[in-house]
């Protein structure tokens, strides 16, 4: 299963999770954890595109300036790198954050967790995500608000495994019954759905066609509302049209917008 499936429909996830207990685990030998310094913001940034939680470097800086700028004074105790001490390169990341959409620090958040690509499915996940909770822990947090979302199925089984529960399951019932089909997870109240449910079938539709036409396409993302398709082909960015016929996708292969 993939950390990061756009093929998975999309709903938001807020999970609760109580830290008072909260247990650790050792790294794997090899790696270590820093602190936030300042002038690690491309490294961060670097660490998520690699993840694909964007598609430009561009995004990064614009999360960055939405999330963090205004609190980097914070940063240097809550904000964790993951290192290869062998190379001395920051590979994963994660704060232990707080509500910064209402200013709020009552309420502690694990935030942006993310592992770089070649990193990924060596059991490094797990004890990021402990050691950050253990250090929201610190910062007198007994419990930590985690959001994430569907199409992070890895992260959100690692998630249930610690104990995590819904926060939202009203309002996201839809994406809970993609997880319990997924997990069966036994936190989760609620009762499966089909697999052919869980799948986005115009994502799928595209993927195919795009794979198809581009060899080297890198990644990709769509806007269901804009009918837009943003994709990396060669590291070249750029923005096309697709429309839905009789259920089928219909792809504009003249570029909309380049970056």
């Amino acid at each position: 299963m993939n950390n990061l499936d756009r093929s998975i429909r999309y709903y938001e996830i807020l999970l609760n999770i109580d830290v008072s207990n909260i247990l650790s685990i050792p790294l794997p030998t090899g790696y270590h954890f820093e602190f936030y310094k300042d002038g690690d913001q491309d490294a961060w940034i670097k660490i998520e595109l690699s993840a694909r939680e964007f598609l430009t470097f561009d995004e990064g800086i614009k999360a960055w300036d939405y999330y963090f700028k205004r609190y980097e004074h914070l940063l240097p105790h809550r904000m964790v790198f993951l290192v290869d001490s062998k190379t001395n390169e920051k590979i994963g990341t994660a704060s232990a954050f707080f509500n910064n959409w209402k200013d709020d620090i009552s309420d502690g958040y694990l935030h942006w967790v993310a592992i770089k690509k070649t990193y990924q499915g060596k059991g490094l996940a797990k004890a990021l995500i402990l050691h950050t909770l253990n250090l929201s822990r610190s910062l007198g947090y007994k419990k930590v608000k985690i959001p994430t979302q569907t199409t992070s199925p890895v992260a959100c089984k690692i998630y249930f495994d610690l104990g995590a529960y819904p926060a939202n399951l009203k309002k996201s019932y839809v994406g809970y019954q993609i997880l319990k089909t997924l997990f069966n997870q036994i936190q989760l109240d609620v009762p499966p759905i089909s697999i052919s449910s869980i799948y986005n079938d115009i994502y799928v539709q595209i993927e195919k066609i795009l794979k198809q036409k581009f060899p080297m396409l890198y990644d990709f993302d769509i806007n269901e509302e804009y009918r837009e398709i943003h994709m990396v082909v060669n590291d070249e960015f750029s923005i096309i049209n697709y429309d839905v016929v009789n259920h089928q996708v219909v792809i504009e292969f003249q570029k909309k917008k380049e970056v």
